[in-house]
């Protein structure tokens, strides 16, 4: 999952009619696999960054969490780690909460 902002489509003329989009997202939400190791995390990540992804949510099922991600040209910084009972704050978009429950929910 993604979320590129109007603002951030803007800068590049406005989502394409056909075709993949121009603007990197702001949000990736990456949702962790029983098969996915670190190794496989961080090159995604080393991705994100490339493109200019500003924060990435790291869903980990097993252990019910969601890990925020700062991504900038410097590296990875973890934000926060937030568990069932929480919500997830965005850094990049302030007031920006979704509850963790719903992360799960079927």
């Amino acid at each position: 999952m993604l979320f590129v902002s109007y603002a951030r489509l803007a800068q590049v003329g406005g989502r394409p009619a056909k075709g993949p989009l121009e603007a990197a997202p702001e949000i990736v939400v990456e949702i962790i696999s029983d098969s996915e190791t670190q190794r496989i995390l961080e090159d995604k990540l080393a991705d994100y960054i490339a493109i200019g992804v500003d924060e990435c949510w790291v869903v980990r099922p097993d252990a019910r969490t969601v890990e925020v991600l700062a991504l900038t040209p410097g590296g990875v910084r973890s934000e926060a780690v937030y568990s069932e009972g929480q919500a997830v704050a965005s850094v990049v978009f302030p007031g920006l909460a979704v509850p963790v429950a719903e992360a799960f929910a079927a």
